[in-house]
């Protein structure tokens, strides 16, 4: 006893803290079996695993084959649109290479009536050739349309849509009111040099979707208001029976005059023109439609 309270205040006394094993082993309520379990091996357990083995193999495989190289089989479903009384919106920019001095604009067809060219298309004296920044954007557009048109289908998947930066429409439409504004003090000095000039006839171009039709003419004028026109906005088109758009210069030129005199027509004019958008619904910001980066150019004015 005295041996005891002697050693005491220099004994400290230590738990050891239970390893994981022990605290898992304590909770566990489990009986355990010790006896070894013998399994018995057969020949039909390994051919089983064989062939799970070899089915998997093959399915990633032809997985990853046609991610890399396969193409997507789609199925495509139509159902009737009924929707008769709604009018999508037709939305242009192209610059035709001719001036747009007293352009008009006529709608045949059964939306005509609905029609009015001030809430529709707007027409912009402009410059035909391209400043710098401009040819940058326009070879961008070019490349992506040339990218759409290979091994092209009827119908393409969401991913399949091809798209451009929102820098090239918004650097095209940028480039476009700047060559406006410089043209438009072009004009008010040439007014001054050349207040009195006269009109002529008109050549006829034709763009086509398949639903409605475009038609733009050109004018022989004599006039220099500009040495280009620009053709702009949106307005809405059938959508059942097609509308057929006409933009045409000269004063007092109705649709059958048009026609009448297209007829005749024999002196050249230019009809060069570039289509930086066309397309048909509602606006999808960088979706490069069939008709966009479009550019044809005459190197005689004539068709």
């Amino acid at each position: 006893m005295l041996s005891m309270s002697l050693l005491s205040p220099n004994i400290t006394v230590r738990h050891r803290r239970p390893t994981v094993q022990e605290v898992v082993r304590d909770f566990d309520a489990f009986n355990k079996t010790v006896d070894e379990v013998s399994e018995e091996k057969r020949a039909t357990g390994g051919f089983l695993a064989s062939l799970s083995f070899l089915i998997i193999a093959a399915l990633v495989f032809g997985e990853l084959q046609n991610y890399f190289y396969g193409d997507e089989g789609h199925y495509y479903r139509f159902s009737v649109d009924t929707a008769f009384s709604e009018h999508p919106e037709l939305e242009v920019d192209m610059i035709v290479a001719t001036p747009c001095t007293n352009l008009m604009a006529h709608l045949t067809g059964t939306a005509s009536h609905e029609f009015n060219s001030m809430n529709g298309f707007k027409y912009d004296p402009t410059r035909f050739e391209f400043t710098e920044k401009e040819a940058m954007y326009w070879n961008e557009l070019k490349k992506v349309q040339h990218r759409t048109k290979e091994g092209t289908t009827l119908f393409k998947s969401l991913d399949e849509m091809t798209f451009v930066s929102g820098r090239v429409e918004e650097g095209l439409k940028t480039e476009a009111e700047t060559k406006q504004r410089e043209e438009a003090h072009a004009i008010q000095l040439q007014r001054k040099k050349n207040p009195k000039q006269s009109l002529d006839g008109g050549t006829l171009i034709l763009i086509g979707n398949g639903f409605n039709v475009f038609h733009v003419v050109a004018s022989n004028s004599e006039k220099n208001e500009g040495t280009a026109c620009r053709i702009h906005g949106r307005m809405r088109v059938n959508k059942v029976k097609g509308d057929s758009f006409i933009i045409s210069t000269g004063k007092g030129l109705d649709v059958d005059g048009i026609f009448a005199h297209f007829g005749g027509v024999s002196s050249p004019s230019n009809i060069s023109h570039r289509i930086e958008r066309f397309n048909f619904g509602p606006r999808i910001y960088g979706l490069v439609t069939p008709l966009a980066g479009i550019e044809q150019i005459s190197e005689t004015g004539q068709i």
